[in-house]
């Protein structure tokens, strides 16, 4: 009485297929988390004035109105930004001309 063994061995195609899929993933999840990691927690009046697309003098203007909070280090005169609530209002402003186009 014999028993006979199925084995399916994959191809080569098939193995660099799976290969291919795995490393295209893993290199995907890499990007990803540089991207996280470059981005920088504060940002210059000036790059903050141009990812929101607004002139400088309307940055100062939502700063003292309290739309967009800034921040000094130190006893320095520079201020700067942070990112991540310049990404919201960035959102929010981007909402808000949808809305009003609708």
């Amino acid at each position: 009485m014999e028993k006979t063994i199925n084995l399916n061995i994959p191809t080569e195609f098939t193995i660099r297929e799976i290969i291919r899929e795995e490393l295209n993933e893993f290199l995907t999840q890499m990007i990803v988390s540089i991207r996280e990691k470059e981005k920088p927690d504060y940002l210059s009046s000036l790059k903050t004035a141009e990812l929101l697309h607004i002139s400088m003098p309307t940055l100062r203007r939502w700063t003292k109105d309290g739309i967009l909070p800034n921040y000094k280090f130190g006893g320095s005169r520079k201020v700067l930004y942070k990112y991540e609530e310049v990404q919201k209002l960035l959102e929010r402003k981007n909402l808000m001309k949808w809305k009003i186009a609708c």
